[in-house]
């Protein structure tokens, strides 16, 4: 997550990394914040190359802290599988996962030269895999995006796509910027994912996954793209955090308090998240999921509309909706709406708890 430029100069600004946790049971329910770590770019704007530098003198090494602190966290009581974006695919970060033991999904970003081959490489050898299985998988829309950003995340349609699925074992050899890495290098499973027969004018879904989760079945390999496809929640919170929580617009101007608005915001944007998502659920669920019974109890007691007896995390969706002003005619509320619904019951929630302790 980034805030933008604090001052004119590419490059600069007020960055956020977040780790997520997100169920690996097909839910894809967000259980909460496991990390967050800041980072103030204050200085000349820095190569893309020398941010991406994950040994300790670069940027990145965020990602390795983000896993350290995570499985600090959870101390043992749940599997973490850490699932990155391009950024996270660094010889040095795979090294760091694969000594320590902890399992990992990352998007790679480069065609690497595969260790003990003659020049053949990561993509083209992925690409000779055969499919083992296909599956039709929502794509979202996504805007038109100028600069760089956009030539990699091309705008398209919603539409339903087609995807296959292969897996292969490849090595990848130590590079330059990890000469830190213990091991010279290192084995990694491949899952190629890619669309055959995109429609006409649509740019192709081509993924190509590393992981060191088993890929000997086709439900393995599925198991890894699911996996990855969770990590799209993510962006879900970046945007109940922007919009919802209205955090880029609070005009802070000292990092005292950029950074004590974001430890507020950020546990509130996670609520947000896990309401709406709760909400959009195929099965029923309960509210008390969602929101504690103090909350539901002054919904009961602000909403002109009646909440049922045992409400859904649906019902009081659109109860907090109403009280950021939401028109039901409208549709489904968005992330503004929601953001000023739940700050309202919030405050409400606070003097229902004053009146109480009298």
């Amino acid at each position: 997550m980034t805030t933008g430029p604090l001052h004119s100069r590419p490059g600069q600004g007020f960055f956020g990394h977040f780790s997520l946790a997100v169920a690996a049971d097909g839910t894809r329910r967000p259980l909460g914040l496991l990390n967050v770590e800041t980072v103030f770019r204050l200085d000349q704007a820095k190569p893309k190359a020398e941010r991406r530098r994950a040994d300790n003198r670069g940027e990145s090494i965020r990602w390795r802290n983000g896993v350290e602190a995570s499985e600090a966290l959870l101390a043992g009581r749940a599997w973490a599988i850490h699932v990155m974006d391009r950024e996270g695919d660094s010889y040095a970060i795979l090294s760091a996962l694969h000594a320590a033991k902890r399992s990992f999904v990352i998007r790679s970003g480069q065609d690497r030269v595969l260790a003990g081959q003659d020049q053949e490489r990561l993509q083209s050898t992925a690409s000779m895999a055969k499919a083992t299985l296909q599956r039709e998988v929502p794509l979202s829309p996504r805007p038109r995006i100028k600069g760089p950003k956009g030539e990699r995340h091309p705008a398209r349609r919603h539409r339903l796509a087609k995807l296959s699925f292969a897996a292969v074992t490849v090595h990848l050899p130590r590079t330059k910027d990890a000469a830190t890495a213990a091991s010279a290098t290192m084995p990694v499973n491949v899952v190629h994912v890619f669309e055959k027969h995109p429609p006409p004018g649509e740019p192709a879904v081509e993924w190509f996954l590393l992981t060191d989760l088993p890929v000997d079945t086709p439900d393995a390999i599925a198991f890894v793209v699911d996996c990855y496809r969770g990590r799209w929640i993510i962006e879900e919170f970046f945007k109940a955090l922007k919009t919802g929580c209205q955090y880029e617009r609070r005009q802070l101007e000292s990092a005292h308090a950029l950074l004590n608005a974001l430890a507020i915001f950020a546990p509130v944007a996670w609520r947000l998240l896990l309401l709406r998502h709760l909400a959009r659920s195929d099965a029923p669920t309960p509210a008390t999921s969602a929101l504690t019974p103090t909350q539901l109890d002054v919904l009961r007691a602000v909403s002109k509309r009646p909440l049922p007896q045992n409400p859904t995390a649906r019902d009081a969706l659109m109860a907090v909706a109403k009280l950021g002003g939401h028109i039901k005619s409208n549709g489904d509320p968005g992330w503004l709406v929601l953001g000023r619904g739940l700050h309202d019951l919030l405050l409400l929630e606070m003097g229902w708890r004053a009146r109480e302790e009298k």
